[in-house]
């Protein structure tokens, strides 16, 4: 859904729910996003109880398990009826994922829970590898200084 030149996902309506993996099925971490409730330009059903209460993200741990947050919406609105975009920061258990869903609740009808989401904040887990290649270099660096001669 494109809006002001930037590409925002959008839930729009009903029971739905977005989800995001990592292309090469590696772990990532969630730092943060923005993000809104539905957008309901019919004045008749715009109305603070029919805006979810919550965006709510489920996150599958690349161990096992999952991690769970909850964030309030604001319902404040404009002149037009749009919401405005919240920053939302993650805790710290959000690190390690496989995936995420995103999904909202708290609507006083359930054909409402839509919400939209955007700029999503992801750091990428480093593989094992990676610190495979780290630790062999600092050694290598610990036996080259082990083996200089001091003058």
């Amino acid at each position: 859904c494109p809006v002001n030149r930037t590409n925002v996902a959008l839930a729009p309506y009903g029971v739905s729910s977005l989800s995001m993996t990592k292309s090469d099925g590696g772990a990532f971490s969630l730092i943060g996003f923005q993000g809104a409730g539905s957008f309901n330009f019919n004045s008749f059903f715009w109305n603070p109880e029919n805006i979810p209460d919550n965006i709510d993200v489920i996150g599958q741990l690349s161990g096992g398990g999952t991690v769970t947050q909850s964030f309030l919406i604001n319902k404040t609105t404009g002149r037009n009826g749009a919401l405005s975009f919240s920053d939302y920061v993650f805790n710290s258990g959000f690190t390690n994922l496989l995936s995420a869903s995103f999904s909202s609740s708290g609507s006083a009808v359930s054909l409402f829970n839509g919400f939209a989401i955007d700029n999503i904040n992801v750091a990428a887990v480093p593989e094992p590898e990676t610190y495979t290649l780290l630790l062999a270099g600092l050694a290598a660096i610990g036996g080259i200084a082990l083996r200089r001669k001091p003058y």
